[in-house]
């Protein structure tokens, strides 16, 4: 019975990775033609509640899809060699599995992590408790100038609206140590849309656009940062098939 149960999970799962990841198939009902004049608050209010309705879903699918992504780890390993002695890292938009800050918390000792729904604060840091959660806007943290070593974000600006991409970087700049680092991975293309049924759920409104690369690069040198490098990597899966990977740096001089 226990074999047939995980079997039948193993399916569950299988199925509910192709709904995310295919977008075209019927499962997956989005809103075209995405109201480009709605308010950020809007957004963001409806992502949150979103993600506290669909958080559980996503968690079971993704919670462990590091330890099979290599190429992930090479970044964040990547990310920690360019980090002093005993680092404060923020994972920006963690989402419910923080899978990424928790890799990094079992290399350094400070680590926080940042959503904007506190269902998927709940659920990470039943996974990670060493880890210092907090509810916050990426754009708008409560934290104090400089108070950061590093940042990671991945796959969470494209929930951002890209007339407010300037103001994410600026929050990251504003609360980086000089000499700080970015990691920030996102999905690559020009792709917009609002998906209302999506993880097994109805009824959400989860704002989505991809980017290519000139609208991450030129946002985070507006506000200050150098490149360290960026470039494009082909996905996990076939939808989207590339995303773009950006090493940065605030100067040792801040402007």
């Amino acid at each position: 019975m226990i074999e047939k149960n995980t079997f039948y999970l193993g399916v569950f799962r299988i199925q509910l990775r192709l709904i995310y990841y295919e977008f075209r198939i019927k499962e997956v009902t989005f809103n075209s033609g995405v109201n480009v004049t709605m308010e950020y608050k809007e957004i963001l209010k409806n992502i949150k509640s979103s993600y506290d309705i669909a958080g559980k879903n996503y968690y079971e699918l993704f919670h462990d899809d590091i330890m099979q992504h290599d190429f992930d780890k090479k970044l964040l390993f990547r990310f920690l060699s360019l980090m002093k002695t005993d680092p404060i890292i923020c994972d920006m938009g963690c989402g419910p599995a923080a899978q990424y800050g928790g890799f990094i918390q079992t290399h350094c000792n400070q680590v926080h992590g940042i959503d904007i729904s506190e269902n998927n604060l709940c659920l990470a840091a039943g996974k990670y408790p060493e880890i210092q959660f907090q509810c916050n806007d990426m754009i708008d943290t409560d934290f104090a100038e400089s108070f950061f070593d590093g940042l990671i974000s991945f796959y969470s600006l494209f929930h951002i609206p890209k007339n407010k991409t300037k103001d994410l970087f600026k929050e990251f700049y504003r609360v980086l140590k000089p000499g700080g680092v970015i990691l920030l991975v996102t999905h690559k293309g020009e792709y917009e849309n609002t998906f209302s049924e999506i993880w097994g759920h109805k009824d959400l409104s989860i704002f989505t656009n991809f980017h290519i690369i000139s609208e991450v690069e030129n946002p985070c040198l507006t506000a200050g940062f150098e490149t360290i490098d960026i470039f494009s990597k082909e996905s996990y899966y076939d939808f989207p098939k590339e995303r773009i990977v950006l090493f940065a740096k605030k100067p040792q001089k801040s402007m």
